[in-house]
């Protein structure tokens, strides 16, 4: 019987480098994020889609997805975003199922990061949900050294997003990231340790 844990957080809180912590303690890893890569891939159906509702810019010179200008638009515009997951939240939700099945029939422990969780109510397929918390300035910082976004751009992104408190009320499990990558580590063993043992 597989454990499934999904992990979420705002923008910059530093997910990613939990479920690396994750991955290096033997957990199997599936990403929403890689999945949706995938789904808007070059040659993919869904690109005819995106450039019908959004324009040609949307699709790069290899024939995938402009992420770049896809971001500008989407995170400028709710309706924009409305539209986007629309079109490809119910491909990548299919895909991402049947992925997570595949590895929970594999592995004793399964992480997954899902930046929409709460928004896309992912949370019924998880055993329990683990969100990434740091503070305003920090998620900031890092959103505007990681993206190259200048300070406005990088609030415009966070304020888009549901209200990391919100995420937390709903929440089994928070880590902080503000602090040490030792830290963080430390507190990704003692969860890990934790539900191992319940």
């Amino acid at each position: 019987m597989s454990f499934k844990l999904g992990i979420t957080g705002g923008i910059g809180t530093g997910k990613s480098a939990v479920v690396a912590d994750f991955k290096e303690l033997g957990a199997a890893v599936l990403s929403a994020d890689d999945v949706a890569r995938e789904v808007m891939a070059a040659g993919s159906p869904v690109l005819a889609q995106l450039r019908k509702t959004f324009g040609p810019q949307v699709i790069a010179p290899n024939g995938g997805v402009n992420r770049g200008v896809l971001g500008q638009l989407i995170f400028a515009d709710p309706a924009k975003r409305q539209q986007l997951n629309q079109i490809v939240q119910p491909l990548i939700r299919s895909k991402f199922e049947d992925e997570l099945t595949q590895l929970a029939a594999q592995h004793a422990f399964v992480v997954c990061e899902v930046p929409l969780l709460f928004e896309e109510h992912y949370e019924n397929l998880f055993d329990a949900v683990l969100v990434v918390e740091a503070p305003a300035g920090v998620q900031q910082e890092r959103v505007m050294s990681r993206d190259g976004l200048t300070r406005v751009a990088a609030e415009r992104r966070i304020a888009s997003q549901m209200p990391l408190a919100d995420k937390l009320e709903r929440a089994d499990y928070a880590i902080n990231t503000d602090g040490p990558e030792q830290l963080r580590q430390i507190q990704v063993q003692q969860l890990m340790n934790h539900l191992a043992e319940n």
